[in-house]
């Protein structure tokens, strides 16, 4: 009898010291996790893959899931028609197409001589510094300028003003512009062109 009674006082204090515990289990428990309540649309929450996707911004801009290849990482894409203008207007270019991104100005020519049978279509290196120039005097913004008369790349170019022109947004061409540019450009641009 003396052992039922200290086996049951036994068994009563361990119920008893079990169930102070049991009034912090349920969502959380003991286990220090917090719920992922939003208290208002201006409170940020942050995730386990938080640090994952700051690995994938650049300049501030998200680039995980969004199309963006290589070492250009481009994340948007603009025809700009004014820059081109001014680019044709150069002696010795015929016509110019321009793409600005992020933070980057992509520059298609059509030389004056390359129409001409038997012309080969290569910049100097001055004309692609004064064609940098224009650029930058017009878009400080930019911080590189890649300068090509290559004919594919004056042909796709060319392809994205029409698609511009005729009202299509050319936010759906960035995958392959992006691939364009990272052929076209294999080598990262300097401080003035390549």
């Amino acid at each position: 009898m003396k052992k039922a009674l200290i086996l049951s006082a036994v068994l009563l204090s361990s119920a008893i010291a079990l169930s102070g515990c049991m009034e912090k289990t349920g969502d959380v428990g003991n286990k220090n996790i917090r719920p992922n309540s939003v208290r208002g649309n201006d409170m940020k929450t942050r995730f386990a893959n938080d640090q994952d996707n700051e690995q994938n911004r650049m300049y501030g801009d998200q680039k995980i899931n969004n199309n963006v290849i290589g070492m250009h990482g481009n994340s948007h894409l603009q025809a700009n028609g004014e820059v081109a203008d001014k680019i044709a207007a150069i002696p010795g270019i015929d016509s110019a197409f321009v793409m600005m991104t992020d933070h980057n100005a992509y520059v298609a020519v059509k030389e004056e001589n390359a129409s001409k049978p038997g012309a080969s279509a290569a910049l100097t290196n001055a004309q692609k510094d004064k064609i940098a120039d224009q650029v930058k005097s017009m878009s400080p913004s930019v911080e590189n300028v890649y300068v090509s008369a290559n004919a594919d790349f004056l042909s796709r170019m060319e392809g994205y003003a029409k698609e511009v022109k005729a009202g299509h947004p050319i936010q759906g061409f960035l995958a392959e512009f992006n691939a364009l540019v990272e052929r076209v450009f294999p080598a990262p641009s300097g401080t003035r062109s390549r």
